[in-house]
């Protein structure tokens, strides 16, 4: 027997999460019929503005379910701590899993579903309603070749309407890769946000990806605001040109020169549909098959929640340098078929079996590793530091000076234009990224006598914090000037940590201290823990208003708020708040496992393994000992996805439930030379490309680009005795 809600709807089976919200498969014992009920998780913790806004959503979605095209709303209630809206079960798949199963559409198909999305847009911009998350993954298609637009739930209103507006200034809401410009900056958007967020989606049913492709979701938000994206044809060469214009108008930067309202869109795509003839509803078969394209929620694990972020100021983290944005989850494009991995149809340890390509690179130097790419930028390392080279032609822009600073990693963050570091733990300098020259430095001197563990240096959305020695500095990374400052009580406390963290910044002093500081004032809000403790506690994460420490044996749990202590979970690991997980080691050091947030329940056990990574749903697992292989599997069920035993790591690990962009990287056992791409989600592999070295020891891949570093070296130690580092066009797209 599920659970009961309000007497009434009883849940039956999870189907989907996204948002602050989970999905179930229910049924209405009164009507007697199947529904969809979206729940917040029950709790304390339930903030105010999680429940009004999903009463907002059900609010806006029932005023909607006149149209054929949008969701249907039954009902809202609240059943103890538990809020819930209750909908029409559709039957049908969202766009992005069609996308993965079926392919890209024909041109008319991909014509008409859009031309649907258009209609509930229109509908719905009608009556004051801006959806403000237009994406793939909010429209099913059903089996009759309907179209409907789902979760209203961070829509905008219209202050006509008299309902209450959430939308807070210092938030961004929405999914990266479908974000229109004035969105990604924090401004108040209109119906012509939503034709933007069209235009996206319009361009990834004609060609498998966003405009901006698999980039991270900072990249994703630069790009949107100052990059003119490839018309679809360049992808897809045939498509109508009146496509290619449309995509252009629905992707102008600023409102005012897209089309006027989504009936007009409707309209030109009713055009292009009569172009392309009866293909509209049937046709060709679907092309090879592509995996979701990238996902992003509104919050990751470092901050619970998205901020505003312009060009100049956003600040990404290189080394322990923690972003303040979401972070989006990206699953790569599916491969050229040359391989598939176990669990698609191929046995373990095979290889790939596809012919191996020789590499091409576009450029290569004598690099070790790659440190971070922003923009048009690359940061790699050498022996003596770090160069920043143009990502496309590899041409050297200039070569970063203190190798120290750079290698602790703390001590380093790129933006979107400048390079921070610190010289000799005396001044915090911004240097512009294309030139090295300086463009603002803060002196960090303070006084005598006192002791440091360091510079420590975090970026928070548009806020860099700095400590050093007792003083904490909030900058405005524009310029540099002091917003406020902030100094641990005791003479001889020692700031040792940084982390942003659900609207507040924590700081950790030497005597293992969390301080919760106010980012906007400096105000000390909270100390945790309250007495002197034993334990290490470490930030395992934050969700849903709470901050999550690990201890030697369980999770404390305390509300963001106030530093509320609340019941401990029995786990142990890193929060993973868009699956409402808690992944790590059991108490049998050998074993992986997850347990679920709301209350504390095992989910499922993976022995002889440890965490490497994860993109999507999708978590690697490296089997010990060493050598057996590698693994993935769900992260919410722990089900297998497939296996690699024939294939070795060769991606930087990076695990701390930060999901990681593009395709996963491996070497052949039998080929130590060659690169082979996976998609994480199903596990088929690209072409082996093969380098002119002897060994690859590192790859990633950034967007288009794999860059790869190989050796003269025969083993695979670690050490590098002759590295040279290649930039080589994307395997899957050679």
């Amino acid at each position: 027997m599920g659970r009961m809600l309000a007497g009434r709807y009883r849940l039956s089976e999870r189907i989907g999460s996204g948002g602050m919200g989970v999905v179930w498969r229910a049924e209405d014992l009164v009507l007697h019929r199947p529904v969809a009920v979206k729940t917040i998780a029950a709790g304390p913790g339930v903030s105010p503005e999680s429940a009004a806004r999903l009463q907002r959503e059900a609010r806006a979605a029932a005023g909607l379910s006149d149209s054929p095209h949008v969701v249907t709303v039954h009902d809202f209630g609240q059943d103890g701590d538990t809020l819930f809206i209750v909908m029409e079960l559709v039957q049908g798949r969202p766009l992005d899993q069609v996308l993965a199963g079926d392919g890209v559409p024909s041109p008319a198909r991909a014509v008409h579903w859009a031309r649907q999305v258009c209609a509930a847009l229109a509908f719905a911009h009608e009556r004051g309603i801006v959806h403000r998350d237009i994406k793939p993954a909010n429209a099913i298609l059903t089996p009759d070749g309907t179209v409907k637009v789902l979760d209203f739930g961070i829509a905008w209103f219209h202050p006509a309407l008299g309902l209450e507006q959430l939308s807070r200034t210092d938030n961004v809401m929405g999914s990266a890769p479908w974000m229109s410009p004035e969105q990604a900056r924090g401004r108040d958007i209109g119906p012509k946000s939503d034709l933007y967020s069209l235009g996206c989606l319009l361009h990834q049913l004609l060609t498998g990806n966003p405009p901006f492709g698999q980039r991270d979701r900072i990249s994703q938000l630069v790009a949107h605001a100052s990059e003119i994206p490839e018309p679809p044809s360049r992808t897809r060469p045939g498509l109508p040109p009146e496509l290619d214009t449309l995509v252009s108008d629905l992707l102008a930067k600023l409102p005012g020169q897209r089309p006027a309202s989504a009936a007009e869109v409707a309209a030109r795509l009713g055009a292009v549909g009569e172009l392309l003839g009866s293909q509209a509803t049937a046709g060709a078969p679907p092309r090879p098959a592509l995996p979701p394209a990238p996902q992003s929620v509104p919050g990751d694990a470092s901050t619970g929640g998205s901020r505003k972020v312009s060009r100049r100021t956003v600040l990404i983290g290189v080394g322990v340098v923690v972003t303040g944005g979401a972070t989006a989850v990206v699953v790569p494009k599916v491969m050229d078929d040359g391989g598939r991995g176990k669990g698609s149809g191929a046995s373990s340890g095979e290889s790939t079996g596809a012919a191996v390509q020789q590499a091409q690179p576009r450029w290569s130097s004598p690099e070790r590793y790659v440190l971070g790419q922003v923009g048009s930028v690359l940061m790699s390392g050498t022996a003596e530091g770090a160069v920043l080279r143009d990502a496309q032609s590899g041409a050297m822009l200039w070569q970063f000076p203190d190798r120290t600073k750079l290698i602790r990693g703390d001590a380093l963050a790129l933006s979107t234009d400048s390079v921070l570091t610190v010289v000799e733990s005396k001044e915090v300098r911004c240097l512009d990224i294309r030139t090295g020259q300086i463009r603002w430095s803060h002196s960090l001197h303070v006084g005598g006598g006192e002791v440091s563990d360091g510079t420590h240096i975090a970026a928070a959305g548009t806020a860099l914090y700095v400590a050093f020695a007792r003083h904490l500095w909030r900058l405005d990374p524009s310029n540099g000037k002091v917003v406020w400052t902030y100094q641990l009580p005791g003479d001889l406390d020692i700031l040792t940590g940084l982390k942003p963290a659900t609207g507040l910044l924590l700081a950790r002093n030497s005597e293992r201290a969390w301080f919760a500081i106010a980012p906007d004032t400096g105000t000390e809000l909270w100390t945790y823990p309250t007495s002197s403790s034993s334990e290490d506690q470490t930030i395992a994460g934050s969700a849903d208003g709470r901050i999550y420490f690990n201890g030697q044996d369980e999770i404390h749990v305390v509300t963001a708020a106030d530093g509320k202590v609340l019941a401990p979970l029995k786990a142990n690991g890193q929060i993973v708040p868009e699956h409402g997980l808690v992944v790590g080691k059991s108490s049998d050091a050998t074993e992986v496992a997850a347990w679920s947030l709301a209350n504390g329940r095992r989910l499922w056990t993976a022995a002889n393994a440890r965490v490497v990574r994860m993109t999507g749903t999708a978590l690697q697992l490296r089997m010990i000992p060493q050598g057996v292989g590698n693994r993935a599997i769900d992260i919410r069920t722990g089900s297998p996805l497939w296996e690699a035993e024939d294939l070795r790591d060769v991606m930087p690990e990076t695990w701390a439930a930060v999901p990681v962009a593009g395709p996963w990287c491996f070497a052949p056992r039998n080929a130590n030379s060659d690169l082979v791409l996976i998609d994480p989600a199903t596990g088929r592999r690209s072409r082996p490309v093969r380098f002119p070295q002897r060994t690859l020891q590192v790859a990633e891949v950034i967007g288009g680009t794999a860059y790869a570093t190989c050796d003269d070296s025969a083993t695979v130690d670690g050490y590098l005795h002759n590295p040279t580092l290649y930039a080589v066009d994307r395997p899957d797209k050679l």
